[in-house]
């Protein structure tokens, strides 16, 4: 319950700092199409554009580590089942129901894994960091495998 409290806090963090950007970039193309555009204005469309990143990226990091928690739970579900169904006291449908909920979770992991890359991604982009090295995409190495296997 702590990390879904967390997780809303950051996605209303997020929200609020969109809606801000929103506003800027408006008012940004309304100056450029004036021709009053400054260099400042572009420093704060940046300094937004960095701290939306932060947001994304701390709200990610929740939803993974709740996720993580949750395929835990799931796993521990299944094993379970299937000393139930191993004992008689079980049935093939809980098992087989386990096993959603166990790749379920795995698939809501996945998803959180993914969207933190992204948030990465877009604050690399905000800092200006290219993600290509000598004409080759960046390989990701920074996640386990072991986060993204079932077992």
């Amino acid at each position: 319950d702590v990390l879904n409290a967390q997780s809303a806090l950051f996605q209303t963090k997020r929200d609020l700092a969109k809606a801000r950007y929103d506003v800027l970039v408006g008012s940004l193309r309304l100056r450029q199409a004036n021709g009053t555009l400054t260099v400042q204005d572009l420093q704060a469309i940046v300094e937004l554009d960095v701290k939306a990143a932060q947001i994304q990226i701390q709200d990610a990091m929740a939803r993974v580590s709740s996720e993580r928690g949750t395929r835990e739970l799931a796993r521990e579900g299944l094993r379970l089942a299937e000393l139930r169904f191993q004992e008689g006291a079980g049935t093939q449908t809980e098992t087989l129901d386990a096993e959603l909920a166990l790749t379920s979770a795995d698939t809501a992991l996945v998803q959180a894994l993914r969207d933190y890359a992204v948030a990465n991604s877009s604050l690399d982009r905000a800092i200006g960091k290219s993600w290509v090295r000598d004409g080759e995409p960046d390989v990701v190495t920074d996640i386990a495998p072991a986060d993204t296997e079932k077992k």
